[in-house]
């Protein structure tokens, strides 16, 4: 019974707090200093649902790691969902 109620979960660890997307942006810049601060920089989020991932990433790095921030070209956000595309601009 449980296999035919059950047929899809979702992760939205990024909905809880803003110190998630906080947490990221501090390890993903803590990786682009390990590969010798390349620029120009890019990310890709894959499934960027609602975008607020994007955003609390794009903040802190922003406020917090401007080294980081200046190489960024683009956080690029995939998503297959038309409606989705549309929240996210």
């Amino acid at each position: 019974a449980l296999a035919t109620s059950f047929n899809s979960y979702t992760t939205l660890p990024m909905s809880l707090s803003p110190w998630f997307g906080a947490m990221l942006a501090d390890r993903l810049c803590s990786m682009w200093r390990s590969l010798g601060e390349p620029s120009p920089y890019f990310l890709f989020e894959f499934g960027g649902g609602t975008g607020v991932l994007a955003r609390d990433v794009l903040r802190r790095v922003r406020d917090r790691h401007h080294r980081f921030f200046d190489a960024l070209s683009a956080y690029i956000l995939g998503e297959r969902s038309e409606a989705l595309q549309k929240v996210q601009r």
